[in-house]
């Protein structure tokens, strides 16, 4: 994979008081191939955090991100942890020589949070923020006049095809008419209102649309607009997100209404706002360009609401998805094959380009997740303290998905003595989480209290 094929970004943050600024390559898909972080000393220019992401990893771009850090960034010294003995011996082939050792210096939390914080402070103003609404993401499309199509974010598994709404949503497609031809708009579907949540609207959506109609008689949903990508036949998807923004006041009417816009104290504004029982804020950088399907690391952040920790009972575990439903299946590197003669399966480890009979008529080739390859659990079960119960998959590491697979998870779990440490975003109206974490696993034995 050549670096020079991939996109390039950058932002700017500070490290212990020291300006840095973070690296990142991305894909046509806009999904993250590398990054690392650099910045000035008394030694010289420093490199730290170089990582390339496990999907893209022996495709020879460690010593392409060292080549451009030394030769274009003029890089002199750098940081790695002691133990990665795989980064030290390519920064050795490099040069480089061991001059000292830092006790906890290299911390990727520390790191995380000051790229998150620098983010909330708006730091050198490059970053702009809107209310978060708690409803369904809809693309609305209004090609002409009495032609309008309003559909889902994702195609669904079963049909094949993109959700439509437009027959659910005649008052929203009425409204659509007056936008000029060849517009496109990007809105969250819900109450113009605070206290209802995404899945009062999911029950709407998910109707057949008599019932859609009629479920809103007494009160319509809107549409909050938080992105323009066309307007009047112009592609506006590489101009700036805050240029995008200037459009919505140009699209508002009875039921589509302009998020909110803040440009300063985001903090404070996610408050407000989760305090009147709101979702919160996103923060973007003002320059970010719009690509489908993605949220760019570090140029977006959620500031929102969220519960207090809570431990609770693991009582049910969650069998892995087979099939891998990634956008880019070409560096995926977990695969089953069918063979259509002996009807047998068999799991391979190996990225596409390397696998030599992907083609062969008499075989079948299917991604599938890494826990279906590696016999794991996706995630848990747990019980709330009312009697209701959440699946939560968020926040596994693959250690923790690995040992539930166990015979001694089994017993854990069956014995009453395995408790998931929860965090989650708040209760939805059927009594579950919304949005949960997993922060650990605890047994009994390890300090948990089972209460």
């Amino acid at each position: 994979m050549e670096l020079r094929s991939l996109i390039h970004d950058y932002t700017t943050l500070t490290i212990e008081g020291t300006p840095a600024i973070y690296h990142a390559w991305y894909n046509n898909e806009g999904r993250k191939v590398a990054s690392f972080i650099i910045w000035t000393q008394w030694d010289g220019i420093n490199l730290s955090d170089l990582e390339v992401e496990k999907p893209f990893r022996n495709l020879g771009l460690s010593s392409q991100l060292l080549d451009y850090a030394i030769k274009g960034l003029g890089v002199r010294c750098l940081t790695a942890e002691k133990d990665n003995l795989i980064a030290n011996h390519v920064y050795k082939k490099y040069g480089f020589k061991q001059v000292g050792l830092r006790r906890k210096y290299y911390n990727n939390e520390d790191t995380t949070n000051l790229k998150r914080q620098a983010m909330i402070d708006n730091q050198d103003n490059l970053y702009i923020a809107t209310e978060k609404h708690d409803g369904d993401w809809g693309m609305f499309i209004h090609y002409n006049q009495g032609n309008n199509l309003i559909r889902s974010r994702s195609i669904s598994k079963v049909t094949g095809v993109y959700g439509d709404y437009t027959a659910k949503l005649p008052h929203l497609t009425a409204e659509m008419d007056s936008w000029p031809d060849n517009t496109v708009v990007l809105a969250e579907i819900c109450w113009n209102e605070y206290g209802t949540n995404a899945n009062t609207v999911g029950t709407i959506l998910r109707c057949l649309p008599p019932k859609a109609v009629e479920r809103q008689k007494e009160n319509k949903l809107y549409g909050l607009i938080f992105d323009v990508l066309m307007y009047d036949n112009q592609d506006l998807t590489n101009q700036p997100y805050e240029q995008r923004l200037n459009m919505l006041p140009k699209l508002s009417s009875h039921y589509f209404k302009p998020t909110a816009i803040f440009t300063d104290s985001f903090a404070e504004h996610a408050d407000q706002i989760i305090s009147a029982g709101g979702e919160g804020v996103v923060i973007q950088r003002r320059d970010n360009g719009y690509l489908a399907g993605t949220r760019t690391a570090w140029k977006t952040l959620k500031l929102k609401q969220s519960l207090e920790e809570m431990e609770l009972p693991v009582i049910g575990t969650l069998a892995p998805k087979r099939e891998y439903e990634g956008q880019d299946a070409s560096v995926w590197p977990y695969w089953e094959v069918f063979f259509l003669d002996s009807g047998e399966k068999k799991l391979v480890n190996k990225i596409p380009s390397e696998i030599t009979d992907l083609n062969d008529p008499w075989t079948e080739w299917t991604p599938v997740t890494k826990p279906y390859y590696y016999g794991w659990i996706n995630g848990v079960i747990v019980q709330l303290p009312d009697g209701n119960t959440t699946s939560v998959t968020s926040g596994l590491t693959d250690a923790d998905r690995e040992w539930l697979a166990t015979y001694q998870a089994k017993l854990e779990i069956e014995s009453g003595n395995l408790f998931a440490v929860i965090k989650a975003m708040s209760y939805n109206d059927k009594g579950k989480l919304r949005h949960p974490y997993l922060v650990k696993l605890r047994t009994a034995d390890d300090g948990a209290k089972g209460e």
